[in-house]
Formats: structure tokens, C-alpha cells, sequence
């Protein structure tokens, strides 16, 4: 598998690219760099803990449409790899998921697309002589705009595109926490808005994020399955009382009095006015 990848700027470069969170920018930049000779992965979330990003961030390059996705297998494939990448014959090595690639097809652009049921086959579809060739590429009318450049999605339909958002991010918010045994502590959903209603005026998502991040950076600190429950409700109740309690509590504390401690003295003003003036005239 070779160590360089390369990346086509006209698609970086791309309104649907840039439009992006950073988060997600940067994990498919690493994903991209991870991927094998055909833009295979199969240990995203490990890429992803990795670099603290989080499951929020691959849901949103599903959904569009620059990762697809094999529910079976979970195994990923950039989609617009072969727009990427140009890699000779003699230093190729194919995927080992055969089986996911022969569910693949090449459409016009150079990428990636899942063939319909009734054009599986037993034979490859992709052509493997030389990376990117579109020589073999099967294109029929009436397919989704998922597969134009992302600088031309602006013409899918607004309904269809707003469909498919909602079916793409359910289980959004899904967080998964890395385990001591290695295995991953998945935080649902229904987790997150249970959060959310005991403690109220705080960004959940931003604390989940920053639990994922800590745990990934501190190894030895990792906890247990049963241990991990305790740890969450511990680190989102530190949250609440630094950023929600002790702020309401000094805004409501009284307000101190400055008291002297020396006696209020008693002027008369108008004679110390006429001991001016005498002063003055004798001055004079």
C-alpha cells in the first residue's frame, strides 16, 4: 500500500467541502490518508479516537456523501477516492474487501456509487489497470444527484436533500468512549437528552466531546463499563456546578459595604470661611 496520498483540489475546494465543520475536514483528510490502494477503511473509529473527533463528525461525511458506507460489514470507502488518487499498475495492491467492491460502480465523475440490485454480479466493475480509469464506468439516466461533484449538489431538490439529512443523522449523537478492555462505551442518544434535562444551561455535546478527548489522551485513565456511568455523570455535575451554579451564586451573593473605622468630624463652614478671609486681609 503506498504512503502518499493525493487529494484534487477541486473538490477540497468546494462549497460542499469547506462547508463543513473543521472536525470533519481534518477526519477525512485522515481517513483519506489511511485509506488502502482503493479507498477501503476499516477501523474508523479508531481513526477517530484517535484524533479526537467523534461520531458526529463521519454521520456528517455520510451524509454528504463523501464517505459510503456498508451497513454489514462496516467497512468505508471514500467515495471520491479515484478523483484523488492516481496510482500506477506496478505499485497497486487491491482491497481486501472484494466483496464490499464488487457492490461498487464508477459513475461519470470518477466515483465511488452502490450499484442498483438488479446490476450486482459476480465479475468486478471496477477497473483496477491504473487508478483513476473510468473506462468501465456504467452511467444510466435518472440516478441521484449524489452522484455529480459537491459543487454541483446545489441542484438536488430541496425536499429530497432535506429527506435524506433526517434519515443520515438519526443516531447522531452517539458518542463512543473509549474502554480500559479496549472495547467502546456508546453513549446514545437518549443518554445525551436525558443529560440535557437534568442539567439544564449546559452544552452536553461540548462535554461529551471533551470527555472523549480526555479519555483518548489519558490511556491509563481509562475506566470499565460499570466504572463509566459514574465517570460521565461526575464530569457533566463538575460542568454544571463551575459553569451554571457558581456563576448564578456570585451573581446573587449580597454585595459587601465599605465601612470606615474613624469618626465623621463636625466642620462649621462659615467660620472656617471668615478665618479665611481675615487671613487673606492680613496677608494684605
Amino acid at each position: 500500500m503506498a504512503n502518499r496520498r493525493m487529494f484534487n483540489k477541486k473538490l477540497i475546494d468546494s462549497d460542499a467541502f469547506l462547508d463543513l465543520p473543521l472536525s470533519a475536514q481534518a477526519l477525512y483528510f485522515h481517513l483519506s490518508m489511511r485509506a488502502d490502494d482503493d479507498g477501503f477503511i476499516n477501523n474508523a473509529n479508531r481513526i477517530q479516537r484517535m484524533i479526537g473527533s467523534n461520531k458526529d463528525d463521519l454521520n456528517i461525511l455520510i451524509a454528504k456523501s463523501f464517505i459510503l458506507v456498508f451497513d454489514d460489514t462496516g467497512v468505508i470507502v471514500v467515495k471520491h477516492w479515484r478523483m484523488h488518487n492516481y496510482i500506477q499498475r506496478d505499485r497497486y495492491h487491491e482491497t481486501d474487501y472484494k466483496q464490499e467492491k464488487r457492490m461498487l460502480e464508477i459513475d461519470e465523475n470518477g466515483a465511488y456509487e452502490f450499484q442498483k440490485s438488479d446490476q450486482l454480479q459476480d465479475g468486478y466493475n471496477l477497473d483496477t489497470e491504473c487508478i483513476p480509469s473510468i473506462s468501465k464506468s456504467k452511467v444510466s439516466l435518472g440516478k441521484s444527484n449524489n452522484n455529480i461533484l459537491p459543487e454541483q449538489a446545489g441542484q438536488q431538490k430541496q425536499e429530497n436533500d432535506s429527506q435524506d439529512s433526517k434519515q443520515l443523522y438519526q443516531g447522531a449523537r452517539e458518542y463512543h468512549m473509549p474502554l480500559k478492555n479496549g472495547d467502546d462505551y456508546v453513549v446514545t442518544e437518549n443518554d445525551v437528552k436525558e443529560f440535557e434535562q437534568l442539567y439544564p444551561g449546559i452544552d452536553i455535546d461540548a462535554q461529551m466531546r471533551k470527555a472523549l478527548a480526555w479519555l483518548t489522551n489519558n490511556k491509563q485513565k481509562q475506566k470499565t463499563k460499570r466504572g463509566m456511568p459514574r465517570f460521565l455523570n461526575g464530569w457533566i455535575n463538575r460542568a454544571y456546578e463551575q459553569f451554571v451554579e457558581e456563576p448564578k451564586a456570585r451573581a446573587n451573593a449580597p454585595k459587601l459595604q465599605i465601612q470606615h473605622n474613624f469618626t465623621q468630624r463636625d466642620y462649621d463652614f462659615d467660620d472656617l470661611e471668615k478665618q479665611l478671609l481675615r487671613k487673606q486681609q492680613e496677608g494684605m
